[in-house]
């Protein structure tokens, strides 16, 4: 484990205080015991709601009655990832994401789970910040690490994991350098390491599908997971890399498989098909009734949930559906649906868990008192919640931009 010198040697030379975060918040932000209550009781709930799906998506290919459920999963080939290439896989490219994290409202309800998630070097890249104003926060950062490194150590049966984590698709590659750096003493990272080979790992970790398919290792990692010999951090499969997921315990072929706690975990989701949606309350309505209803009984989002990482990144295919230009919006996704592609609609809950509450801590209430949408993001590991990050900004799309306030949560 580093002491406190070597903790500033790296922070000096990873440069801290300068990464790319967009408006760094020079202090901890305050959860509150609420809050931390309801993240961490879902740890066990999210776990099992991805056991699930893995299961209904794997059904769903062998039953030929399942074809609905085929179609909202598996119609868009992304790569050459067909219907005939899931039927391909082994049983290990269907096991749920090793780490991951959450985006969710103050109030708990999951927007997104995203395997792994950019941000994993974050916590500790503040932490190491905080630790000049706030001394105790040089052992936060050691518990980081320390859970961190413990965790890949039990999944690999190792005491020195050869790890491979490639640095693709993250949002902030800075911090994963610095995570790298400052775990480096117990893990063996391919390109820091020089006795570590690309091609014999113990743990690999990728930020998309697209990139883990596209390793030049990848058919031989892909020989060695299936004999126990390595774990993927994500599967080669873009089942858990699609919003398509969420709608599953609304849906009435698959509700019944998810209890009603699961079910509270994530704001209510229906899909454009026929040329409508069901609303909460069960009833479909066409596009055109939707959008003729006043703004307030349209609070709903209406989001691309397919597997194009183009469209199903940085919030880039979201729109709420409350605005002047509802109806062309279902309409141009309508037509998207009726060739194909995905579109959920799902209920707009910022407009409730945005607000002062009595039991919100101080800071939190502060954040919304200045009319900001805030994000929560919970990291987890197989075993423990590690880490907790809060996001705000003025605008309802809060994904890291410039304007996006950033700290950790405690």
């Amino acid at each position: 484990m580093q002491n406190d010198s070597i903790l500033i040697e790296l922070k000096n030379k990873i440069g801290v205080g300068k990464f790319n975060l967009p408006i760094f918040i020079d202090k901890p932000i305050y959860l509150g015991e609420n809050t931390k209550s309801i993240l961490k009781k879902q740890k066990v709930l999210i776990r099992k709601f991805l056991s699930i799906v893995s299961n209904i998506a794997k059904n769903s290919l062998k039953d030929n009655s399942k074809n609905e459920i085929r179609k909202i999963l598996f119609s868009e080939s992304v790569l050459g990832m067909d219907t005939a290439y899931y039927k391909s896989l082994d049983d290990f490219c269907w096991n749920i994401p090793v780490m991951f994290r959450t985006d969710q409202s103050i109030d708990g309800k999951i927007f997104e789970i995203q395997s792994p998630g950019s941000g994993w070097g974050d916590i500790p890249l503040i932490y190491t910040s905080l630790s000049e104003k706030y001394p105790e926060f040089i052992e936060k950062t050691r518990k980081y690490v320390e859970e961190y490194t413990n965790f890949i150590k039990k999944i690999t049966s190792s005491d020195n994991p050869r790890v491979a984590h490639f640095e693709d698709a993250s949002s902030n590659p800075t911090s994963i350098k610095y995570l790298k750096a400052i775990t480096s003493n117990d893990i063996k990272y391919w390109g820091l390491d020089g006795d570590v080979n690309m091609e014999d790992v113990d743990y690999v970790v990728t930020h998309s599908v697209n990139s883990l398919i596209g390793l030049n290792c990848f058919e031989k990692y892909k020989s060695q997971a299936k004999q126990k010999k390595l774990i993927f951090c994500i599967q080669p499969n873009f089942l858990f890399d699609q919003k398509a997921i969420y709608l599953l315990p609304f849906l009435k072929e698959t509700s019944s498989l998810f209890n009603e706690a699961i079910r509270q975990l994530f704001p209510y989701t229906s899909y454009l098909h026929n040329g409508g949606f069901c609303l909460k309350d069960g009833r479909f309505i066409t596009i055109e009734k939707f959008s003729k209803l006043i703004s307030s009984e349209r609070r709903y989002y209406l989001k691309y949930a397919g597997p194009n990482v183009s469209k199903n990144w940085g919030s880039k295919s979201v729109f709420r559906l409350s605005k002047n230009d509802c109806y062309e919006l279902l309409k141009r996704a309508n037509e998207l649906a009726e060739k194909g592609e995905i579109w959920i609609v799902q209920e707009d809950i910022t407009s409730f868990s945005d607000m002062e509450k009595s039991e919100y801590s101080d800071d939190i209430n502060q954040i919304l008192k200045n009319h900001n949408h805030l994000k929560i993001s919970a990291f987890h590991t197989p075993y423990s919640i590690i880490g907790y990050k809060v996001m705000f900004r003025k605008h309802f799309k809060v994904h890291g931009q410039k304007d996006t306030y950033i700290g950790v949560g405690i």
